[in-house]
């Protein structure tokens, strides 16, 4: 009993040990975020300046694998500190009345021509909903989402709306693309888990942008959940 007591008290120290490192590390990247970007921001306009003095063709070819992997860096490295803000709780939510259709023209705009870019269809329903809300966290939720499904969509389209449920109003984001099998659903919000990307192809995003998706809903209060056919779409 007396060793069992002992190995405890190890096991729970070793635990809050654990712990305290993880929140240090949370801290101290949400903390240093500007100071990490700065250098990563400068590296991608040197590649861009260098793509614009570049004639030779095959340097040329290898400055864009240079922007390209510059971007991927970006965006992963964005994606991390997001994660690591909301761990170390320095994301507060400032909710307010959000009137949902400016932030549905917002999305429009933004999204339509890289939807038309991809043969693909962009559509958002127009609406008078007003929710309570963070504008700018549920802004970044649905950026996220419509991002994902025009990722993954390779024909048909994707649409955004709002329908009401009693007192509350649920938004929604519908795809066409591929869908996710029932054995995945409730995995595709854990951080870096990405359904049929097994080589880990950059160009298919990260496996992040679900995860924060999740964490932010949770700071704010609201739900999310996916629902999906094989072969038929997702609607989240």
């Amino acid at each position: 009993s007396e060793a069992l007591a002992t190995q405890l008290k190890e096991t729970r120290a070793a635990r809050d040990a654990a712990e305290t490192a993880n929140r240090a590390k949370t801290r101290f990247l949400a903390a240093a975020s500007h100071d990490l970007r700065q250098p990563l921001h400068a590296l991608g306009l040197f590649a861009a300046r260098l793509s614009d003095r570049t004639r030779d063709p095959e340097d040329t070819a290898l400055v864009a694998r240079i922007a390209t992997s510059v971007a991927s860096l970006e965006s992963l490295f964005s994606a991390l500190l997001d994660i690591s803000r909301l761990e170390a709780g320095v994301v507060a939510a400032d909710a307010r009345a959000v009137a949902l259709d400016p932030l549905f023209a917002r999305l429009a705009n933004d999204f339509a021509p890289e939807a038309i870019e991809n043969g693909l269809r962009f559509a958002v329903v127009p609406t008078r909903c007003t929710v309570r809300s963070d504008p700018v966290l549920l802004e970044r939720i649905l950026r996220n989402l419509v991002a994902n499904a025009l990722r993954y969509t390779r024909e048909g389209g994707v649409v955004v709306g709002a329908r009401r449920r009693g007192t509350q109003v649920a938004i929604e984001v519908w795809d066409s693309g591929p869908g996710i099998a029932p054995e995945h659903l409730d995995r595709v919000f854990e951080e870096f888990y990405q359904v049929g990307n097994p080589e880990r192809d950059r160009t298919r995003g990260l496996g992040l942008g679900l995860a924060i998706v999740r964490r932010l809903a949770t700071l704010l209060g609201h739900e999310v959940d996916v629902a999906s056919r094989p072969g038929r779409g997702c609607v989240f």
